[in-house]
């Protein structure tokens, strides 16, 4: 404290707290939005939509990795916490997921020839870490149909995050 020029505020800036929050609170509200929609098969929507993911990739492109990967780890406990979803089972396996995520999406993004597509190179890379490390941690044996299974439901929020991957690359290349 003896920088006659640190005040609160400027610490919140640098800490990024207002963002962090903001995103953090926006990844809660669109998972929210999505386990509420009623589906009629056994999948639930979050696994087939993948919104835990959308804003930590949203934060990755126009924030940076810390703010995205605070995210990506406080946005699953947070959303079990206030809506019991996703289910306390899951939740350290997604939260894994999300962590990978990032931190492939970050390497990902210095090259400029598959920056538009590394999301769904994240996405894959994360789904299939995730199997091999809960796989053997459950020690359940490592039943490659899970990961294909897993991968075949979330088609389409697999496709979602290439096309928000692209549109928000595009978005931030043009400012």
């Amino acid at each position: 404290m003896n920088n006659p020029t640190f005040t609160l505020e400027s610490a919140i800036r640098k800490l990024q707290i207002t963002e962090i929050t903001t995103l953090i609170a926006a990844s809660v509200c669109v998972q929210f939005i999505v386990h509420i929609i009623p589906t009629g098969n056994s999948v639930p929507l979050g696994a087939v939509l993948l919104p835990m993911f959308y804003v930590p990739l949203i934060a990755l492109v126009f924030y940076n990795f810390k703010t995205a990967l605070i995210t990506a780890a406080a946005s699953p406990v947070l959303n079990y916490i206030l809506t019991r979803s996703p289910e306390l089972e899951i939740v350290p396996q997604v939260t894994f997921e999300l962590i990978i995520f990032v931190l492939t999406f970050t390497l990902l993004l210095r090259y400029s020839r598959i920056n538009y597509f590394s999301a769904v190179i994240s996405i894959i890379s994360a789904k299939l870490l995730s199997w091999f490390v809960f796989s053997l941690i459950n020690l359940t044996g490592l039943s490659f149909a899970n990961f294909i299974n897993s991968l075949s439901a979330a088609y389409p929020g697999i496709t979602v995050l290439l096309f928000m991957n692209i549109l928000l690359i595009y978005i931030k290349n043009r400012h």
